[in-house]
């Protein structure tokens, strides 16, 4: 049951598809998900989304990134903040690479 719930979520896509799969188990398993030294765990809703303040939180993203994923539409920001933890240098970039490519398969 478990591992039918992490397939219909699709391709692990992002620089760390580990870390994304390993997000899933745990989101399906009822487990916290918790960014490499973070204080608290992400908080989750009843449908699996991840709080947005959270999640920018715990990937310290700057304002660019942030207006970026207030501008597109909830399903879009759910999507790419399921990707899981953001990994790299710049962060911000990252992420919004990721609401442009969501942006482009829609």
């Amino acid at each position: 049951e478990v591992q039918l719930r992490i397939l219909e979520e699709g391709p692990c896509t992002g620089s760390n598809a580990s870390a994304v799969l390993v997000s899933r188990l745990r989101k399906a398993l009822g487990q916290p998900t918790v960014a490499s030294g973070a204080s608290e765990p992400l908080r989750v809703d009843r449908a699996g989304d991840v709080s947005m303040a959270d999640f920018i939180r715990e990937n310290d993203l700057d304002e660019s990134a942030i207006r970026a994923l207030a501008d597109v539409p909830t399903e879009v920001q759910q999507q790419v903040m399921a990707e899981g933890i953001v990994t790299g240098r710049n962060k911000s970039a990252i992420f919004v690479g990721r609401i442009r490519r969501v942006l482009g398969q829609l």
